[in-house]
């Protein structure tokens, strides 16, 4: 069960550190909304990922829990909770980037969970050269979000 723990740690790190950021500069969906949906959705792939060491008796009868189907049930659930955050004001239109902040959490629990490690340093890569229109580096605001889960300094 400790690599349970570590992906379910690293997880709840990864999502608060997403959080804080959110939190840092005064945005909608902070530090307990990220870290709840990072962490819970890498605790749903966790239980495809170890189905047989939950469910013994249940992988003699051919019941088998499909991966790809949890992440795609993961991803339309948080599809819905990211468009009830976006609404209309005035002429403009708000809560995209909450949106997308929590569908991107929602991503890295996934890959967190199945230990998609190297689908993580490319997310971890990519989020360096994100360039929001205020000057900030990275997706989420300093291009660190990522990789202290990673390991990398």
């Amino acid at each position: 069960y400790r690599d349970i723990t570590v992906r379910l740690l690293a997880a709840l790190a990864v999502g608060g550190a997403i959080g804080l950021e959110r939190s840092y500069h005064g945005r909608p969906a902070g530090f307990r909304t990220h870290a709840l949906v990072c962490l819970s959705t890498s605790l749903l792939m966790l239980v495809t990922v170890y189905e047989t060491r939950w469910f013994p008796a249940m992988t003699q009868g051919r019941v088998a829990l499909d991966p790809t189907r949890m992440a795609q049930g993961i991803m339309t659930g948080i599809g819905f909770l990211g468009a009830g955050v976006i609404y209309k004001e005035g002429v403009s239109i708000r809560g995209l980037t909450t949106a997308a902040s929590i569908w991107i959490t929602a991503a890295i629990g996934i890959l967190l969970g199945t230990e998609s490690r190297i689908l993580l340093h490319l997310l971890a890569r990519l989020e360096r050269f994100a360039q929001p229109c205020d000057g900030r580096t990275g997706l989420f605001g300093h291009g660190r979000a990522i990789e202290p889960a990673l390991g990398h300094r």
